[in-house]
């Protein structure tokens, strides 16, 4: 937006604009070469276009980070964790054939146009509500959040100012340098900002994602520090612009803490564990798996890794716990059923935790990889006939398309 503007002011105007566009073509041209070698297609920039534009854009949507396949299929999920791959088998899944990444980065857009288009109203208000989450004093993480880490870095620590103080001073500066020697700068500043906002609104908002819009916010209070003495502007500036001024930067700062989020802890907690697991920290890690799931969540997935944790701890009996808490939490989870054979050696431990999920007993038991493991823990425990129903089941159970494994 910067150069477009420079490029409009230049004389002779056309020379300028065509400078412009062919510095923009350039990049992407080399961009869209090196997608050929990698990938052997011809790919413009990426494609997590279409799944980026239906997080932002589906029933339910809160304007945030959260994979649509997260609460239909937790095996799912927690076997790809990938976004482009994850999209494309899921994509592949629901339109009944094997789709590439383009297409079905295609069918993600298709998905999220309809809905606009069917539901214009929910559309509405889910694009309000990630303005307001654009200029909200919460950084709303993608990854680890941004509160979390800090209260653990003190090189976050010791900085104080956020988001909530740098937007009113922003717009306290801009309203006060709305005078006519520098209306266009401001107009500039402005244009900027909007052009970022604009470009995130239609996806979904994250901290990293409305980085630039801070970045142009810290400008303008920045720029202000640079001298000691009142500017001309301020000077100039009405009784009646200043209070008009004040009180649009006290309402901004008022609609920037509404809170619109709540932050999950628990998956601070348990990406912390994986890192610390990584590190080869296990009690460390054990540690963390444990305060994730003191902050509230039943996850399966997350019980299994503590489980695998205390296992590689020596702690056999936590871990048949934990297994156990986590079947009874996602019977759904193929990994939880499988686990107990490897946590403890006897039979009859097993038994304890095949016992909770017989088949039947819940509707999302009844996946194929899923009866598969019940099967298989029946059968160490002895009960033949249950486990032949159980993978009799598993071969009569829906398999997925070729080209797509969940």
């Amino acid at each position: 937006m910067a150069a477009g503007w420079c490029a409009w002011g230049a004389k002779p105007r056309w020379r300028a604009v065509g400078a412009l566009a062919a510095g923009a073509v350039l990049p992407l041209a080399l961009v869209v070469a090196l997608n050929f070698a990698a990938a052997g297609r011809w790919i413009p920039l990426a494609t997590s276009r279409g799944i980026n534009l239906y997080i932002g854009n589906h029933e339910g949507a809160t304007g945030t980070y959260d994979e649509p396949w997260s609460k239909q299929s937790a095996q799912f999920a927690a076997r790809y964790t990938e976004l482009e791959e994850a999209s494309t088998r899921w994509a592949s899944q629901r339109s009944g054939r094997a789709l590439t990444p383009e297409q079905a980065s295609d069918y993600w857009t298709a998905q999220a146009v309809d809905f606009v288009r069917r539901h214009p109203r929910e559309a509405m208000g889910q694009s309000l509500r990630k303005t307001l989450l654009l200029f909200n004093a919460a950084e709303i993480p993608n990854h680890l959040d941004f509160e979390f880490i800090r209260e653990r870095a003190p090189a976050l620590w010791s900085m104080p100012i956020g988001f909530a103080i740098v937007l009113p001073l922003a717009a306290v500066r801009l309203g006060l340098g709305l005078a006519r020697d520098r209306r266009r700068g401001v107009a500039l500043l402005v244009l900027i900002t909007a052009a970022a906002a604009a470009s995130v609104l239609p996806f979904f908002v994250t901290e990293r994602y409305r980085a630039s819009c801070c970045r142009r916010c810290s400008c303008s209070p920045a720029s202000a520090s640079r001298r000691w003495r009142p500017s001309p502007t301020c000077a100039q500036a009405t009784p009646a612009r200043v209070a008009a001024v004040l009180m649009t930067a006290l309402v901004l700062a008022g609609v920037s803490l509404i809170p619109l989020t709540e932050p999950v802890r628990s998956r601070d907690w348990w990406m912390l564990a994986q890192g610390y697991a990584a590190r080869g920290d296990l009690r460390s890690a054990a540690a963390s798996y444990e305060a994730a799931v003191r902050e509230g969540s039943d996850d399966g997935e997350l019980l299994n890794n503590l489980a695998l944790t205390y296992r590689a701890l020596g702690n056999r009996e936590r871990a048949e716990s934990a297994l156990r808490h986590a079947v009874t939490a996602n019977p759904g989870l193929a990994y939880a059923h499988k686990n107990p054979r490897h946590a403890a050696h006897r039979p009859r431990r097993v038994g304890r935790g095949a016992a909770l999920v017989e088949p039947g007993r819940d509707a999302r038991a009844r996946r194929r990889q899923t009866l598969g493991a019940i099967g298989a823990l029946l059968a160490d425990r002895g009960q033949r006939a249950a486990a032949q129903r159980a993978f009799s089941r598993a071969r009569a159970s829906p398999r997925t398309i070729r080209g797509s494994r969940s």
